[in-house]
């Protein structure tokens, strides 16, 4: 008897937990799938903005067009795998609106600009300056598996505001054209403030980046990826100068930049460089702005800076003035501990201009070689 009351008991007690998970568990969210509309060059647009508005995942099939930006919120996702998109403008952008958002991801396609041979509208020569993909106050990045080469020489590819846990893998990023801008980079991570993007709030000044990885990604621009703060006259705008990316990682990449550095991290508390090819092919007379890697900090060093680690590991790495640099501007802020080993830096400059390390609590500097090119 007491066994058949214990088999009720949790037989019961399972029913009601499945009953429960029934009620609470996660709903399902259906996915629209888009395919070319011959009958209307604006319809694919149209189709996929709105399920972007109503809550639907979108999947994208065979040839796709876009005119514009299409404008996205929390929640929104994209799945482009096989699909080629080519734009008349640019790609993605907040909601009118939305100034913060969650969950957002792009997997897959190859995004080109429209050429006008098949009947539809050729991509617009205004965008070239501008950035395809932009977004703002964004929290869950995700942007995998993607050929993006929709934005010019002088435009970016990718530009992020003060965004936080944001994943690039995989991508291959590159600019159009030509462009005598030379430090218009193709991944873009900004401080949001009035000079590097007026667009945003003036509720958002002064808010960074934060928990980046960019890996296994071929990019290829004027300036190849860059972390960015305010800078007039060669130095930090007072006012967000104390101001810190954090904890930004780059990973297994191929960057090459023609005309400036080709990786560019400016005040980012937390740098981890590993195990890329980083190639700028800037001339030596361009001086600070053709080191390969461009690690530079200003400002007070305030909310724990000096803890912050930069760790640059079995790179390849070549530049003009320098290969590569790691560097303190007003001596008040310092990185924590510095491992700069296992690497191959090559400059323009000559063996002993190689690279340049300085303001740190502690360096570990071991087992790289210096060659000139």
């Amino acid at each position: 008897m007491k066994d058949r009351k214990s088999i009720i008991k949790y037989g019961l007690t399972a029913a009601i937990m499945a009953f429960s998970i029934m009620l609470i568990g996660p709903s399902q969210v259906s996915a629209k799938e888009v395919v070319h509309d011959d009958a209307d060059q604006y319809r694919d647009q149209k189709a996929i903005q709105e399920a972007i508005d109503n809550g639907e995942d979108v999947v994208l099939k065979g040839e796709i067009y876009l005119n514009g930006y299409l404008r996205i919120k929390s929640g929104t996702h994209i799945e482009a795998t096989g699909a080629t998109i080519k734009c008349r403008g640019n790609m993605f952008a907040n909601a009118d609106g939305v100034d913060s958002f969650n969950d957002f991801s792009l997997n897959g396609g190859t995004w080109i600009r429209a050429d006008g041979a098949d009947g539809n509208p050729a991509f617009e020569p205004k965008h070239d300056t501008q950035s395809a993909i932009k977004l703002w106050g964004g929290n869950g990045i995700k942007i995998t598996n993607a050929t993006l080469k929709v934005s010019g020489m002088g435009g970016h590819n990718i530009e992020l505001v003060a965004c936080k846990n944001v994943t690039i893998d995989n991508c291959i990023i590159e600019g159009q054209g030509s462009s005598s801008d030379k430090t218009c980079e193709q991944i873009q991570l900004d401080m949001a403030a009035p000079t590097t993007a007026a667009f945003v709030p003036s509720s958002m000044y002064g808010e960074c980046c934060e928990n980046v990885v960019i890996n296994k990604c071929t990019v290829t621009g004027n300036r190849g990826v860059a972390a960015n703060i305010p800078i007039k006259g060669g130095n930090a705008v007072k006012t967000y100068s104390s101001n810190y990316h954090k904890k930004i990682s780059v990973t297994n990449c191929n960057i090459t930049s023609l005309k400036t550095e080709a990786l560019l991290l400016f005040n980012t508390n937390g740098i981890t460089v590993t195990d890329n090819e980083i190639i700028s092919n800037a001339k030596k007379s361009q001086k600070y702005k053709s080191f390969g890697l461009h690690v530079q900090t200003y400002g007070s060093g305030k909310g724990g800076f000096s803890k912050g680690k930069v760790v640059v590991k079995n790179n390849t790495i070549k530049g003009g003035m320098f290969g590569a640099s790691i560097s303190g501007t007003t001596g008040h802020a310092k990185f924590g501990k510095v491992t700069f080993t296992g690497n191959t830096v090559f400059s323009k400059g000559g063996i002993d201009n190689a690279y340049h390390i300085d303001s740190y609590k502690s360096l570990k500097d071991k087992g790289n070689k210096c060659k000139k090119w």
